[in-house]
């Protein structure tokens, strides 16, 4: 039912110990972004960072290929590595996509709302104040993943409620879709944790005290009889490292609740995991207090995994974490890592359970470094022999994570690799990649049931190089998440930080890969774009959009807003981003919302939203709303104001069609400008095979002409362009796309300051 994936960052000691970059060489560096419940369009664009301290990551032309080639259709297999040569089955495999956020990150989390609002989180060299931690900033995508866009709490002058983190965290309650977000900075004391009733639009902020890293948060209904919620229909439960502090040094696994929606959390009770001093006493074996994702089946009954001194095993509360009971779930040890003289069993192991009390529990034993899966017919009391549900050919598998969704379909996501050495894994890495993959099983309790999976990545093009240990898989750092939405389609959040030529030296890119229900199509797929019944059309095209039109007219230091809306379409929300001020590219900055709009409004011209200004520079406008056909339909309107008047500028983001290109788009109708020059973006995508060619002009003159390439529908084709030694003035981008039985032509602009 419900369960979520947890996020640590284990102790800087250990991180440290394993040879990785000290996340406190991280510094300050820019301002805050928007202020609180922004929904600026950053994602796949996002503002890049002016001058950014040493030890930071350079979004540059490296930075820029992470996550641009999604895997092969998913292969049928069963359980053991056994292959299912079955034509029928195969032809119903699902192919991957791969959703690029613009932001660095590690161990990202993932959540999805009801109606497809996807949310991860990321990990920017921005700090707050000169704070050695990070900024882990809220991504947020209202468009099925097109973009990605900076959501996080922030008070009301703009600045974040959580200003660092090292274990960053996110989670969706599927139940009523409120979102929380937790943040660990220290290794004790009180942590923030907020939740959003709205999607991300505006937070509340509390805090959880007395336990330390490695907190996962979940939701689930209350027992029967136990101590009922008031205001919010479900229990939160938020468990973490107890009884000392470090992953590697703690001994127990604590557990906090709160009967309020989020708003104040007590402790449960009784540890769920305690270690006995004499297990540990003389051995160089450490028990830590970390701990895999929970899970509330229908019934209230809360299911904690994890590694406990080195074995699977899962601890059963039936009264809200008061007490618990153990249970080892197999004879099957994970992996262990050493560091700094310290040997730390890996603690991650995952569990779901279906509506009937099914327990399905999954982990990755180091002698074969395999993924397991055990059942459990009976609650959790007993299970069954484990088996291997890893792909045919994948020789090391690193940290399995499960979720189950409607219909009592499973999924996980995990690392692998297909030219590992093996047992006992200790030869050379030197050459050896690890890709991000996705399996799907809907008949998981058959004698033979059929898996469909996938590598998200194209094998060619991996996530990770080198060795990938049992706790702490390189830039991946401690773990990755996947969800099933209501829908039945897959989403996994993961870090890519290769290319098959190189690696970034730290953080990567966060990516979010989805893999649709076999025999269907992807979301975001543009197979059929010109469908309005279709659940996988893409977001939505002019002829079945919510608008039938958009326009601004400048009005005196103001400007009308104007917007018709299709029979059937939504109310409409009209927000207004600062793009620049003065030379200086400031990114998406929110100024002016006016939400659940009917008609047209003239807007003053001033900002509405808290500890913002209406300067000088350009900007643009942004309508949404839901059309006839239950899809999110933006438009977009450029405008510059210049000695406070607002003139209207040309395209620089096309609306979505129906024809050969349905979708083409700039990073911002601004580039370059003083400091560090953000260079600009395009990305586009086909509906169907073409050729494309790109020409960027000044006036007259041929700027560049990107080479003509073979287009494919189903993946984005991004371009970049970067503004060194181009001279002020306005570049337009032409796009001419040539298909079997069509041809489009399309022109966006934008201006070099």
């Amino acid at each position: 039912m419900k369960r979520r994936p947890s996020l640590i960052l284990a102790a800087l000691l250990t991180l440290a110990a394993l040879g990785v970059a000290s996340l406190g060489l991280l510094r300050s560096s820019g301002e805050p972004s928007e202020g609180q419940g922004a929904t600026s369009e950053e994602g796949e664009f996002r503002q890049e960072l002016p001058e950014p301290p040493r030890n930071c990551v350079e979004k540059g032309a490296l930075f820029a290929q992470l996550g641009r080639n999604p895997g092969p259709r998913a292969i049928v297999h069963g359980l053991d590595g056994r292959a299912i040569d079955d034509p029928a089955k195969a032809a119903r495999a699902p192919k991957p996509e791969i959703l690029r956020t613009g932001e660095t990150g590690f161990e990202p989390s993932l959540g999805v709302t009801g109606d497809g609002t996807i949310f991860t989180v990321g990990a920017t060299c921005d700090t707050a104040g000169g704070q050695s931690a990070p900024f882990a900033p809220v991504l947020r995508s209202q468009d099925r993943g097109e973009s990605f866009l900076d959501a996080s709490p922030r008070d009301p002058v703009g600045n974040p409620t959580h200003p660092k983190s090292l274990d960053p965290y996110i989670y969706v309650d599927k139940d009523t879709d409120r979102v929380f977000t937790a943040d660990v900075f220290t290794n004790e004391g009180c942590f923030p944790i907020s939740h959003s009733a709205n999607r991300g639009s505006t937070w509340t902020d509390s805090q959880v005290c007395g336990l330390s890293d490695h907190q996962n948060v979940f939701t689930g209904p209350p027992p029967k009889n136990g101590p009922q919620p008031s205001g919010y229909p479900n229990v939160v439960y938020y468990c973490a490292i107890d009884a000392g502090t470090l992953a590697g040094a703690s001994k127990g696994t604590g557990c906090e609740k709160s009967l309020d929606g989020g708003t104040t959390f007590v402790r449960t009770g009784q540890l769920p995991y305690l270690v006995d001093p004499a297990k540990t006493d003389g051995d160089a074996t450490r028990c830590d207090g970390g701990t895999g994702p929970g899970f509330v089946d229908d019934a209230g009954t809360i299911y904690l995994p994890r590694g406990f001194c080195g074995q699977p095993f899962l601890a059963i509360s039936r009264d809200e974490g008061a007490t618990w009971t153990r249970v080892q779930v197999a004879d099957k040890p994970l992996g262990t890592q050493t560091a700094s003289g310290i040997t730390i069993p890996n603690h991650e192991a995952t569990v779901a359970v279906d509506a009937v009390g099914n327990v399905f529990y999954a982990w990755a034993a180091g002698k074969d470094r395999q993924p397991y899966l055990a059942i459990s017919r009976d609650g959790g009391k007993t299970f069954g022999p484990p088996r291997t549900m890893a792909a045919p050919g994948l020789k090391e598998v690193w940290n399995p994570t499960i979720d189950i969704g409607p219909g009592g379909r499973l999924a996980f996501t995990y690392m692998g690799s297909t030219n590992s050495p093996g047992p006992p894994f200790e030869g050379d890495y030197k050459g050896v990649t690890f890709n991000g993959y996705m399996s799907i099983t809907d008949d998981a309790l058959a004698a033979e049931p059929t898996f469909y999976t996938a590598s998200v990545n194209d094998p060619s093009d991996p996530l990770i190089k080198g060795k990938c240990e049992p706790l702490r898989c390189n830039q991946e750092f401690d773990f990755n998440d996947i969800v099933v939405a209501k829908d039945g389609t897959s989403y996994a959040s993961l870090i890519d930080s290769c290319t098959a030529a190189e690696c970034q030296e730290f953080l990567g890119r966060v990516i979010v890969g989805r893999l649709p229900s076999p025999g269907g199509s992807s979301p975001s797929s543009p197979s059929s774009p010109s469908s309005p019944s279709s659940p996988d059309a893409p977001v939505t095209c002019a002829a079945t959009g919510g608008f039938t039109s958009v326009g601004v007219r400048p009005d005196r230091r103001g400007a009308r807003l104007d917007f018709t809306r299709r029979t059937g379409a939504g109310p409409a929300t009209v927000e207004v981003f600062q793009q620049s001020r003065g030379r200086r590219v400031v990114g998406e900055q929110l100024v002016a919302r006016f939400s659940k709009r009917t008609d047209a409004l003239r807007w003053n011209g001033r900002a509405n939203r808290p500890g913002r200004r209406v300067t000088d520079g350009v900007y643009f406008v942004r309508y949404r709303t839901r059309g006839p056909n239950g899809r999110t339909d933006f438009r977009r309107v450029a405008l510059r104001r210049a000695h406070g008047r607002f003139a209207v500028r040309p395209d620089f983001y096309r609306r979505a069609t129906c024809d050969l290109v349905p979708s083409f788009k700039l990073s911002r109708p601004v580039f370059g400008g003083s400091g560090r020059r953000a260079a600009l973006e395009a990305a586009y995508r086909v509906a169907a095979d073409a050729r494309v060619t790109v020409t960027v002009r000044r006036g007259a003159r041929v700027v560049r002409r990107f080479a003509t390439r073979s287009a494919t529908p189903g993946r984005t084709y991004r371009l970049r362009l970067a503004a060194e030694s181009l001279p002020r003035g306005d570049y337009r981008i032409r796009l001419e796309a040539t298909g079997a039985n069509s041809k489009v032509t399309a022109t966006l602009l934008s201006r070099r300051l």
